[in-house]
């Protein structure tokens, strides 16, 4: 008998399988779905739910307002709460980016904060953190979600989980209880740059996503970014572009970006003698 794969990307088109008692002797059944591997099942799911989060599906419910909580553990003052919402509307910016990044609060702040909002503890990883799972959680949700597993207690059957935006935890506990049945998941609350870096770092050869209007995007360890790469991000922010491919190569980087008119892509190569490390290539 020949069926297909319920993954459309699975790389064989149909299977030969020995049905026993009508069910397919290999691969599994999910939902009566059959897929031909469990690394297609993973696959499948990492789909659904970047297709949700994109149709503004699956988001979280907040019980309290970061502004409020702000406000009323006197961070910030109701006009600086108003003048923050003001720029947020025009801008791409999250509201507890836009405080960061004016000074009026900290990063500390902002995550003890978000911890109280979402019950999410913070947590201070290292950068050169080598992340858990990493074969078994396809990279597509990851630099969609922007998240990594930084342990696993096995014994306790816990899995413990670090991102910046809070919005879409429902979808990812959706997915770990479908992939992982039986272990809890655990979130922790980390700061934007620390988790790119992490993400960055350990998957080199793969094209990570990122907010280009965030300007502490960040290399590999120990590189520094040049004026030059700031205002190429200027200028795309210019276009109104909320995310750009960021290409992490041996020797160069490479920003890609586009809008319904142009298409945006620069190189980046390293300088052969002075103290920058990139100079524009292109």
């Amino acid at each position: 008998m020949k069926v297909a794969c319920t993954n459309p990307g699975c790389h064989k088109h149909t299977h030969s399988l020995t049905i026993k008692l009508g069910v397919p002797g290999t691969g599994k059944m999910e939902d009566e779905k059959w897929f031909c591997s469990h690394r297609c099942y993973t696959i499948y799911l990492a789909d659904q739910l970047i297709t949700d989060k994109r149709s503004g599906l699956g988001r979280t419910p907040r019980r309290v307002k970061l502004g409020m909580l702000l406000v009323k553990n006197n961070l910030i003052s109701k006009e600086q709460l108003s003048a923050a919402l003001a720029e947020r509307s025009r801008s791409f910016k999250k509201l507890g980016e836009i405080l960061v990044e004016s000074g009026q609060i900290t990063e500390r702040e902002l995550k003890a904060v978000l911890s109280l909002q979402t019950g999410a503890a913070p947590v201070n990883l290292d950068p050169k953190l080598k992340v858990k799972l990493k074969d078994e959680i396809p990279f597509k949700l990851i630099n969609e979600f922007h998240f990594v597993v930084f342990d696993i207690d096995e014994e306790s059957k816990i899995i413990m989980v670090a991102l910046y935006d809070m919005d879409y935890i429902s979808c990812l506990k959706e997915y770990f209880s479908n992939v992982f049945p039986g272990y809890m998941l655990k979130f922790y609350v980390e700061d934007r740059k620390k988790i790119l870096s992490i993400i960055f770092n350990n998957y080199p050869k793969e094209h990570v996503s990122a907010d280009i209007a965030d300007r502490s995007y960040p290399l590999r360890e120990g590189e520094e970014v040049e004026t030059t790469v700031y205002r190429i991000m200027d200028f795309l922010n210019g276009f109104c572009i909320r995310e750009a491919t960021i290409d992490n190569l041996e020797n160069a980087l490479r920003i890609r970006g586009e809008t319904g008119e142009l298409k945006i892509d620069v190189y980046l190569t390293r300088k052969r003698t002075g103290s920058a490390p990139y100079k524009n290539g292109s």
